[in-house]
């Protein structure tokens, strides 16, 4: 993941420079984000790097730095193989 592609990607959603989104940077008093700001950034960082992000945790991403790490986080775990999960309706 090239994080600088992020912050820029984060920066542009919310019409700021670049620099605007450093790790501290906070989604609602230094970016004036409110809670739709946030679903649409997750949706718009979902498919942009294809990964897959709950409502909470976007919820508890606060600043730049938060969105990074669980980024991070959902980068480095494999994918779920189809039919590699639980058996449900299965008898």
């Amino acid at each position: 993941m090239d994080e600088d592609a992020v912050r820029a990607l984060i920066a542009e959603h919310f019409g700021r420079e670049p620099g605007c989104a450093s790790d501290a940077a906070r989604f609602n008093e230094d970016l004036g984000a409110d809670s739709l700001d946030i679903v649409e950034l997750t949706m718009l960082l979902e498919n942009d790097l294809g990964v897959a992000i709950g409502e909470e945790e976007g919820e508890r991403c606060t600043c730049v730095g938060d969105a990074l790490q669980l980024l991070r986080e959902k980068m480095a775990s494999p994918a779920p193989q189809p039919g590699s999960g639980p058996a449900t309706g299965r008898r």
